[in-house]
């Protein structure tokens, strides 16, 4: 069992150096604004508490964005969480420590939900209720929200698998998008004040073509700023040398 953000231990560094010799590749994950970002990566070095990766340019900005890094192979006792300790973006290579299991969450991670770059105003309808909200992010699946209807009406609950409706306009639609569906999650943010509702939708028709059409434009965009980001860490790297 991996002790969470420790150093390194006997049997993980073990696995590490195996890996290393077999010269087989680690999944390496992170997840760029709502989209999972996928390469593989080498183990160049195993130190006494740090690994040396060579990755993708895209995967090493991302994890300079995120400030952490998932691992995966089939000889690590579960998926790893890891924080970067140094970038070297001119010769693909980031040196990580600190690991410690990534938990359920990390399955939520490699699907693609991707969130506005500009804010889009939403209105949640509950038991009769219509609340103010604004699009956290957006999947074929699942619509997140925050709002702070909390505040404003008390009866309120948001209770886990109830009904709710959401209604939004997408910059690539011309048209109100209503959408029904079932509260997933209600989670409490910045001291209680804020609230981001998760809601499982099943989209049909013209409002699923619109999701589509919208989150693979979305996607397009976030990819084009994450190579824009590692060419600029790159280049900036040169500068600074």
């Amino acid at each position: 069992m991996v002790a969470a953000e420790e150093p390194i231990g006997q049997e993980l560094h073990r696995v590490f150096r195996n890996i290393q010799e077999s010269q087989e590749k680690l999944i390496c994950q992170n997840n760029y604004f709502g989209v999972p970002i996928q390469h593989p990566g080498v183990i160049r070095e195993v130190q006494a508490n740090t690994i040396i990766l060579s990755i993708h340019p895209h995967q090493i900005a991302a994890a300079w964005t995120e400030k952490k890094i998932f691992l995966q192979h089939s000889q690590l006792p579960m998926v790893l969480k890891s924080v970067p300790e140094s970038f070297d973006f001119s010769n693909r290579l980031i040196t990580l420590s600190s690991y410690s299991a990534a938990g359920p969450s990390f399955g939520k991670r490699q699907s693609l939900r991707v969130q506005p770059k500009d804010p889009i105003q939403a209105i949640v309808a509950q038991e009769g209720i219509r609340m103010t909200a604004t699009l956290a992010d957006l999947s074929a699946v699942g619509v997140g929200v925050y709002t702070f209807a909390a505040l404003l009406h008390d009866q309120v609950e948001f209770r886990k698998d109830d009904p709710i409706t959401v209604g939004f306009t997408l910059p690539t639609y011309p048209h109100q998008l209503v959408i029904d569906g079932f509260i997933t999650n209600a989670l409490k943010m910045r001291g209680n004040f804020i609230r981001r509702i998760g809601i499982r939708v099943e989209p049909q028709g013209e409002a699923a073509g619109a999701l589509s059409e919208y989150i693979a434009a979305r996607q397009s965009e976030i990819i084009l700023q994450l190579q824009s980001l590692s060419r600029e860490l790159t280049r900036e790297e040169s500068v600074s040398v």
